[in-house]
């Protein structure tokens, strides 16, 4: 019997070794792989935010198309394509909206600004391929008369399906880093947009990350890649492809990471402190050191955390994939995915209503009261949708001061002129407590489902031609289309 004990307690105490070595074991793998999860999550997180970057400027750029298409087809109309009235309309347009300068240019290539000055603009390729149908973006431009660097929006003129001169926007370089999102990391993040040989064309200008338009391509020496390299960038740049490097520069480490702008050959490229994106990670380190003294306790602690973080990020990942983080209602894809289906899926005796909403002279609260504000607006926006909208109907932000909402199965069309009046209305109403002297307005565009269409994108142009006629009529107000 005593030997029996004896073995018993030996072979206890061996398993108990076994254990504490299995559990150190574990903990050491935990940590390993606790850790790759902080660094993969770190680089997600900027691969994210790169394409909300990227998906934003195509958006805004988009926008700008859909307006000077809008346009274009009204220069289009006239029977002379610099009529009064047009450059009355370019004059207009450039007051609505980000554009420094819109011009009409003619066959022949003589351009004409909204200021009156004049000059040849045949040679340049931005008007040879919008004379050929294409909408287009040029690469920076230097200005002869102020020196700037600016990039030009071209959008054919077709007058009874001929093309018969072009309609063009310019955006200063240095104002086009205002369309880049906020930085998500303290501003120590830097956001560039470069050219495919890594020339910076906009940067934003807000971080001591890197010099603001110190060229990508430096040379060998600009930086000392430690994931990657300085060849294998450039290649990438050349080949269009995304893509994540890690670089050493002035005694800190950063992630520099890339992808196609799908913008002629831009790419958009950010960079930001390692310390800084693993920030949000640095808990775990605090764990570290509890599972070393706590072991059993650290083992249950550290894969609760690791089971609640993962659970949190799917989570969050999964609503911040369809909702606008700003004002609460869809973003634009899952605002498109949503209309497509229900559309599809809808009867073929109902009726479905779209709105298109936009603030009337939203620019000038961002550029009187600050974006700030205009974010105050935005969420205000947000507020009354989901107040005077059903909860079944689908509520979008599809652009920067662009909301889409789509009433579904809507019976009686004095609910549609119902809706709308009040509301501007309550718009009307609205008073931003930092603000109170701020006044909020919005112009509305309404189309149908199926008469003026069975697709998100059928029903967005014509809802955005009724949309711009509100504008002409004096804004504050809607217009169905017809």
């Amino acid at each position: 019997m005593k030997k029996t004990k004896i073995f018993s307690f030996k072979r206890y105490l061996i398993d108990l070794i076994v254990l504490f070595l299995l559990m150190v074991t574990s903990i050491l793998i935990s940590f390993y792989y606790v850790n790759a999860k902080a660094e993969d999550s770190a680089r997600k997180t900027i691969l994210d935010h790169v394409e909300g970057q990227r998906v934003h400027l195509q958006s805004t750029i988009d926008i700008q198309y859909k307006y000077m298409e809008a346009a274009a087809r009204s220069v289009g109309r006239e029977d002379e394509l610099l009529s009064s009235d047009n450059i009355q309309l370019i004059k207009d347009l450039q007051e609505s909206c980000d554009l420094e300068r819109v011009a009409l240019m003619d066959a022949e290539g003589q351009c004409t600004y909204d200021n009156g000055v004049q000059k040849s603009v045949v040679h340049r390729e931005y008007f040879q391929q919008a004379m050929d149908g294409k909408c287009t973006l040029s690469e920076p431009l230097q200005s002869m008369v102020d020196g700037d660097e600016r990039v030009i929006l071209c959008v054919p003129v077709y007058h009874e399906e001929e093309i018969i001169g072009v309609l063009g926007g310019s955006y200063n370089v240095e104002g086009f880093s205002s369309i880049l999102l906020d930085d998500i990391y303290d501003e120590e993040g830097q956001c560039m947009i470069t050219a495919a040989d890594g020339t910076v064309i906009v940067t934003n200008e807000r971080s001591e990350a890197a010099d603001s338009r110190e060229p990508l391509f430096g040379g060998n020496g600009a930086a000392e890649f430690l994931d990657g390299s300085f060849d294998g960038l450039k290649d990438d740049f050349q080949m269009q492809k995304e893509g994540c490097a890690i670089i050493k520069r002035n005694d800190r480490i950063f992630y520099l990471v890339y992808k196609p702008l799908e913008m002629n050959d831009w790419m958009i490229s950010y960079t930001v402190p390692v310390e800084k994106a693993k920030q949000p990670y640095s808990f775990i380190l605090q764990f570290e050191v509890i599972l070393s003294v706590v072991l059993a306790v650290g083992i249950l602690l550290i894969l609760f955390d690791t089971w609640r973080i993962s659970s949190k990020e799917k989570k969050n990942l999964m609503i911040s994939a369809s909702t606008d983080a700003l004002t609460g209602v869809s973003n634009k894809k899952h605002t498109e995915e949503e209309v497509n289906l229900w559309l599809e899926e809808a009867p073929e005796d109902s009726k479905q209503v779209f709105f298109m909403l936009d603030f009337d002279d939203f620019k000038s609260i961002n550029d009187v009261y600050g974006h700030r504000i205009g974010d105050e607006a935005l969420r205000e926006m947000g507020r009354l949708l989901k107040q005077d909208f059903r909860q079944e109907d689908i509520l979008g932000r599809i652009g920067g001061d662009e909301f889409a909402v789509l009433m579904k199965n809507v019976k009686d069309n004095e609910v549609i002129q119902y809706r709308a009046e009040r509301l501007c209305a309550h718009l009307r109403q609205v008073r931003i407590k930092d603000a109170p002297e701020c006044r909020l307005n919005c112009s509305i565009g309404i189309s149908y489902a199926p008469k003026d269409g069975r697709s998100y994108v059928e029903l967005y142009e014509h809802a955005d031609e009724a949309l711009y006629k509100a504008k002409e009529s004096g804004k504050n107000g809607f217009v169905f289309y017809s």
